[in-house]
């Protein structure tokens, strides 16, 4: 995986002028309530800071960013240049900045028990505007590359809104999935 791109909340310390429940609106001077960060509203009045805070696209170049792996896996993904560990089955380079240098995200299925898996989550976001997307880059390639899914989870409820078990010989495709509309 490489340039995750997703809106979302990021992590902030609300100064002692709120509440631990609020986020502090610097420009306007106001507090709003959490939830309203990132709703795609402007809640802070002309200044649309609590929508300018939300999380920026993730490349890998300097660590995770946001997302992590889930502690219910049974093998993890890890960041990477350069060839991958099995020979022939990732790239050589990443989407990034094209060289070998440049960081991606992997999970090394080849070796692994059949139906096993690994989880890569982001953190919690708000509700979506009508029309957020979430956009990435993927390689796919080798005997048992299994396949790729992205699961949109709200509440106690999983919906699978993307798949791919493709093998991409052509190198790295691009997945992109409208969530905005599923769950307002």
């Amino acid at each position: 995986l490489d340039d995750i791109q997703f809106l979302g909340p990021a992590p902030t310390t609300p100064p002692p002028r709120c509440p631990a429940t609020q986020w502090y609106c610097f420009k306007s001077g106001i507090c709003i309530d959490h939830r309203q960060v990132c709703d795609f509203n402007d809640d802070c009045g002309s200044s649309s800071e609590d929508e300018d805070s939300c999380s920026k696209p993730c490349t890998f170049e300097t660590g995770q960013c946001e997302w992590k792996n889930s502690i219910f896996r049974d093998f993890p993904w890890s960041r990477n240049s350069g060839l991958t560990e099995s020979a022939g089955t990732g790239p050589s380079v990443d989407h990034t900045t094209g060289n070998a240098t440049g960081w991606y995200m992997s999970a090394k299925a080849s070796g692994q028990l059949s139906g096993a898996f690994a989880r890569y989550r982001s953190s919690l976001y708000q509700r979506t505007g009508a029309t957020c997307r979430v956009s990435f880059w993927y390689y796919m390639f080798g005997a048992s590359q299994g396949q790729l899914s992205l699961v949109l989870w709200t509440g106690q409820f999983k919906e699978v809104i993307w798949n791919s078990d493709a093998n991409q010989v052509g190198g790295w495709m691009n997945g992109s999935v409208l969530i905005g509309t599923r769950y307002n």
